[in-house]
């Protein structure tokens, strides 16, 4: 007995000999455990030990959702607001970035042979629009008549286009 407390005192000194985990069957390396990390022991040295771990909920209770300033947006500021917070979506975007799309849209159509007169419209009504190109003729907002570019986004009422000159309407 008294050589190997020798052994380990001398060895301990020069920092040669690995201390082994604390406790071996702790929680930190159960989860390591759990969780596949090959080497736990040196994982635990390297990362773990003499570390401070927070085992609990770190954020602090109601803190995650930012602060509102003054009331919700009701009726048409609300959907201004909307409107607003889509457009964001779509900066950035540049017309030729839809050049595979319209190619796409062109082979679905042709894989869709559509016949002519009333199969023709019904195929066309019920043909997903995104990717094609557009030419607004008629709209409440006049500003949008002759207004030509690839469909980016199809709602009930309403479509979003990209237009040549890579502006979004």
């Amino acid at each position: 007995m008294h050589q190997s407390s020798a052994t380990t005192a001398a060895s301990s000194s020069t920092g040669a000999v690995k201390r082994p985990p604390a406790d071996p069957q702790g929680p930190v390396l159960e989860l390591l455990r759990t969780f596949g990390v090959q080497g736990r022991g040196n994982y635990y040295d390297s990362k773990i030990r003499g570390k401070h771990l927070r085992l609990d909920n770190s954020k602090v209770p109601g803190s995650s959702a930012p602060a509102r300033r003054g009331p919700a947006p009701t009726g048409r500021s609300a959907g201004r607001h909307k409107e607003a917070q889509s457009a964001d979506q779509w900066a950035g975007f540049k017309y030729e970035d839809f050049a595979p799309l319209r190619e796409l849209w062109a082979t679905y159509i042709e894989d869709l042979q559509p016949g002519s007169g009333a199969q023709l419209a019904q195929a066309l009504a019920m043909a997903d629009l995104h990717g094609c190109t557009l030419e607004v003729v008629s709209a409440r907002n006049p500003g949008c008549v002759r207004t030509r570019g690839t469909v980016l986004e199809e709602t009930q009422r309403t479509f979003r286009v990209i237009t040549a000159d890579s502006r979004i309407k």
